[in-house]
C-alpha cells in the first residue's frame, strides 16, 4: 500500500517516526508533517500565507529511504501538500502517534484529527492515532495496530472510507484489557486567559483548563481509562439527524420578520 504518514506534534516527533520504521518493511511510505510542534492547530489551513516546504532527504546525515517533507504549515496544511503535490494518490493517511489523548469534544481542536480529515474528505481512509500521555513509555503497540491497521485496509477485510479515531492506553500490550468501539465523550469548557505585559506590549495566553470528562461506559473516555483501546468512527459532517425540540419556533420567529417563507 501507499500511505502518507503525518501528525501535529511535528516531523521530528518519536511517534511519527516508530509507526514509520514499523510501516516501511511492507508499504511505501512518505511523510509531510509540520516542522514544529501544532498542538491545537484543528482543522486551520493557511490561506494567507504561504507555506515552504523542506525535504529532509537532502539532508547529509538523514539516511532515510522514503520520501520525508518538513512544512512551515499546520497539520491540516502538510496532509494537502502531501496528497496534493508532493506525494500524491494515497491508499491510506495516518495521522499519529500523537502524545496525549484526542478525546471527546478535544477532537474539534485537535491538529492530529484536522490532518486525517484530509484524507477522508478526499475519500481515503484515515486514521487518527494518539496515545493518553504526553510522555509515553513507548509507541510500540501503537506501532503496531498502525500495521495491523494497514493489513486489513489493503486485504480489504474492511473497505470503508473511515476516519478512525484511535485513542491508546500508555501501556504495555500485556496490561490492556482489550479493545472497543467507543463514542465521544463530553465534558464542558472554561478556559483561563492569563495577561502579561512587556514593555508596551500586552500578550494574552489562552490557557486550556482540565474540567472531568463525562466517563460513561460507553465513551472513549472510560475506555482508556479502563485500559482499552478505544476506537471511534468519525465522520466530517456536523449536523444532527434529529433536531432539537424547538428549532422550528426559532424558523418560525425568523421566517417572520425576515418577511420569508420557511419551508
Amino acid at each position: 500500500m501507499k500511505i502518507l504518514l503525518t501528525n501535529d506534534d511535528g516531523v521530528y516527533a518519536p511517534g511519527i517516526w516508530a509507526v514509520a520504521n514499523a510501516l516501511s518493511e511492507n508499504h511505501e511510505i512518505a511523510i509531510v508533517a509540520p516542522n514544529k510542534n501544532c498542538s491545537g492547530a484543528g482543522c486551520s489551513i493557511s490561506l494567507f500565507t504561504p507555506v515552504t516546504i523542506n525535504c529532509l532527504n537532502d539532508l547529509p546525515d538523514f539516511n532515510i529511504k522514503y520520501p520525508c517533507y518538513a512544512t512551515s504549515g499546520t497539520p491540516a496544511d502538510s496532509a494537502i501538500l502531501g496528497l496534493e503535490t508532493l506525494i500524491g494518490k494515497v491508499d491510506l493517511v495516518i495521522s499519529g502517534i500523537n502524545n496525549g489523548s484526542n478525546f471527546g469534544d478535544d477532537v474539534v481542536f485537535s491538529g492530529t484529527i484536522g490532518a486525517a480529515l484530509q484524507g477522508y474528505v478526499r475519500k481515503i481512509p484515515s486514521i487518527a492515532l494518539s496515545i493518553a500521555s504526553l510522555t509515553p513509555d513507548n509507541f510500540e503497540i501503537g506501532a503496531k495496530v498502525a500495521t495491523l491497521i494497514a493489513e486489513v485496509f489493503e486485504s480489504k477485510i474492511y473497505e470503508d472510507i473511515s476516519l478512525l479515531n484511535i485513542n491508546l492506553p500508555n501501556k504495555k500490550l500485556s496490561e490492556i484489557k482489550g479493545i472497543t468501539q467507543a463514542n465521544l465523550a463530553d465534558r464542558v469548557y472554561s478556559d483561563s486567559i492569563n495577561v502579561e505585559d512587556f514593555r508596551t506590549q500586552r500578550f494574552h495566553w489562552v490557557t486550556r483548563t482540565r474540567p472531568d470528562w463525562d466517563e460513561a461506559e460507553n465513551t472513549d473516555v472510560w475506555a482508556v481509562r479502563n485500559d482499552f483501546i478505544s476506537v471511534t468512527p468519525m465522520t466530517s459532517n456536523l449536523s444532527i439527524e434529529k433536531n432539537p425540540e424547538n428549532l422550528s419556533s426559532l424558523l418560525d420567529y425568523l421566517s417572520l420578520h425576515l418577511g420569508i417563507p420557511k419551508k
